[in-house]
């Protein structure tokens, strides 16, 4: 390859790589010109409906405190039946967490043919089978009582409407 033909290459990738940066922007101003146009309305009625809150937001608000203040108050049974549940699912968890370390426990004490390696190790065991063995004590976890945590109601529970 001589030299005229490096340079008519060269200017030849040079021509393709230029057509690369020429960008049409025409069509992205268009579209963005028209969000912004939906933007400036969407300002517009949300200014209008800020003005139309702040004239009606003193006889509202005259109005509303003492009834979202009653509202409060007959919720606040609810409020302390949502704690009572919270209390109890973090005990039943707390629980089931203790029951299911007994229950690993005593799976690898009793080697429980549950895994591959534990039935490999129970093959291959080198301790004679005839000795005796302590027999593993067990002892019941405390569980919960959920009438500990929940009173049986007369009424049901609900929110009065106001």
């Amino acid at each position: 390859m001589d030299r005229s033909e490096g340079h008519e290459i060269s200017a030849e990738m040079a021509q393709d790589y230029s057509a690369f940066a020429q960008v049409d922007f025409s069509q992205e101003c268009q579209k963005l010109d028209v969000a912004i146009e939906d933007m400036l309305a969407k300002l517009e009625e949300f200014g209008s409906l800020m003005e139309m809150m702040s004239e009606c937001s003193g006889a509202a608000l005259s109005e509303m405190v003492p009834r979202v203040f009653a509202a409060r108050q007959r919720l606040q049974q609810l409020f302390q039946r949502v704690d009572a549940m919270e209390t109890f699912v973090a005990t039943a968890g707390s629980q089931l967490a203790r029951l299911e370390e007994q229950m690993d426990r005593a799976e690898r004490e009793l080697a429980a043919p549950g895994s591959l390696t534990q039935t490999f190790s129970a093959l291959f065991q080198t301790r004679r089978r005839d000795e005796a063995q302590e027999p593993a004590v067990f002892t019941p976890p405390e569980i919960y009582r959920s009438e500990d945590f929940f009173h049986q109601r007369s009424e049901p529970l609900g929110v009065p409407e106001g």
